[in-house]
């Protein structure tokens, strides 16, 4: 499997005062999901398919079927920072994005696979993903002259895949 996603996230900051800040943003997501899995097509390659099995004349194959699928999403991110002397400490938080994917299923078969190649034709595609997990972060920074000590803490809502795969 391979998941291509590109994020484009324009972002608004209002300084609040002199230690304060608040940022409001649009997550633009652009995704992309190919899946590919050899299926084994040993019936159709053999007498088998007409009724007739002949256990001498049985030859293994494969087919390859690929699927590949995309869609666009849009979800939200707000932040915060506060700055106070040598100390500064911000927030965030991503909205969960979800996917409704729509694409091309296509098989590759086998040439053993023979007169029927015709069962192995594509088809239209769609699967629902909760794609992007909600994200929040905190985090802590202490500045001195030659560096800086951070420390941050970080929840992703991870079971919102639980849900996906669940359905």
């Amino acid at each position: 499997a391979e998941l291509l996603t590109f994020t484009y996230r324009p972002v608004l900051t209002f300084k609040l005062n002199e230690h304060n800040a608040i940022s409001f943003g649009m997550d633009y997501h652009d995704s992309h999901l190919t899946l590919k899995r050899h299926v084994d097509t040993t019936l159709f390659s053999t007498d088998a398919a007409s009724g007739f099995v002949n256990p001498y004349h049985i030859v293994p194959s494969e087919t390859q079927v690929k699927t590949s699928v995309r869609d666009q999403a849009i979800g939200w991110n707000i932040a915060y920072m506060g700055r106070w002397d040598k100390w500064s400490f911000g927030l965030t938080y991503q909205s969960p994005t979800s996917f409704h994917y729509e694409g091309h299923t296509s098989f590759t078969p086998s040439s053993l696979v023979g007169g029927h190649a015709e069962a192995f034709a594509g088809t239209d595609t769609s699967l629902d993903l909760d794609g992007i997990p909600a994200y929040a972060a905190a985090g802590l920074a202490w500045s001195g002259s030659a560096f800086q000590v951070e420390f941050d803490l970080t929840w992703t809502q991870w079971s919102q895949w639980d849900r996906s795969w669940g359905r």
